[in-house]
């Protein structure tokens, strides 16, 4: 589909229903800036993995604020160290939404120590310490090289 067809469906939607969608971070990454000028959706999901950092995602975010639509943090298979990223960038926008994902939940092991990366009565709170505030456990990094080495190797 085309840039322009992408953003036309999301006008078409948001008129037919009556209310706005929500911009995946595919439609984001193809066409975001035609999705906020049009102000074709209400949100926009999008995430680190995506803009490919803290500064790109920063970016997008304002973006979107200036055209009056909320960021919602977008998870994907990510260790507790993106989950940190993740959270203080969140911690700095004025349009960031409540429903937000944090994924690091799912994995078996992380690779963060410290902070305690647990949901509490459903939020996150905002991490604090220097740099991205987490402390990493050498122990579980060992465990992951290994894993990985194993599983490459098939």
């Amino acid at each position: 589909m085309s840039h322009a067809k992408l953003v036309l469906t999301f006008g078409l939607l948001a008129l037919s229903a009556g209310i706005m969608p929500s911009a995946a971070a595919a439609a984001f990454r193809r066409c975001g800036h035609k999705v906020c000028r049009h102000q074709a959706a209400d949100l926009i999901v999008l995430g680190l993995h995506e803009t490919g950092g803290i500064d790109r995602f920063r970016k997008a975010a304002a973006i979107a604020q200036a055209a009056g639509i909320d960021i919602c943090l977008h998870g994907l298979y990510e260790t507790g160290i993106t989950t940190c990223a993740s959270n203080q960038i969140g911690s700095t926008l004025l349009n960031l939404d409540d429903g937000n994902q944090y994924m690091n939940h799912l994995l078996i092991e992380d690779i963060v120590e410290s902070p305690n990366l647990t949901l509490k009565c459903g939020q996150l709170p905002v991490v604090s310490g220097p740099g991205l505030g987490f402390e990493l456990n050498w122990d579980a990094v060992g465990r992951a090289e290994e894993s990985h080495r194993v599983c490459s190797a098939k």
